[in-house]
């Protein structure tokens, strides 16, 4: 799991990192009605996001501990569907906070696990899953950055 090569990144990077979030994850599920996609469970079963981010002369994204994600709601760019907020919730940051990216939770929709950037003034389908997204940010891809 490509998950394993951004814990073992941070602890190189910062000397420590969250443990798993293993019952975090079905009180997350349980709080918000949802169920997560499997490869994101998979991947906070192996470290619970971060305090940190990723290394600033690459990637720079910060995957948020689970009790951190929340509904994007106002988070969204202007002229957003009132769909779009209820559905996205945010799950990580690219430099301090600059952009934020959010995963689609509806498990009935077409688009259930998709990330995406939301930009100043657009929201971007930036992967198709959990697992895509850590790959880009794995390879400090301008696929993280397609928002403006």
């Amino acid at each position: 799991m490509s998950f394993d090569r951004i814990r073992t990144e941070l602890l190189d990077l910062n000397g420590e990192v969250r443990p798993p979030a293993t019952e975090a994850l079905a009180v997350f599920e349980e709080r918000f009605s949802v169920v997560l996609p499997e490869s994101a469970k998979v991947a906070y079963a192996i470290m619970d996001g971060s305090d940190y981010s990723t290394d600033p002369t690459r990637s720079w994204i910060r995957f948020w501990p689970i009790q951190e994600w929340k509904v994007a709601g106002n988070s969204l760019p202007p002229g957003s569907s009132e769909a779009d907020k209820e559905r996205l919730f945010l799950l990580a940051d690219y430099a301090d906070e600059c952009v934020y990216y959010a995963i689609d939770l509806r498990s009935e929709s077409s688009t259930f696990g998709h990330i995406y950037a939301l930009g100043a003034t657009r929201v971007s389908d930036v992967a198709s899953s959990f697992s895509e997204f850590v790959q880009l940010a794995l390879a400090d891809s301008d696929g993280l950055h397609t928002y403006s």
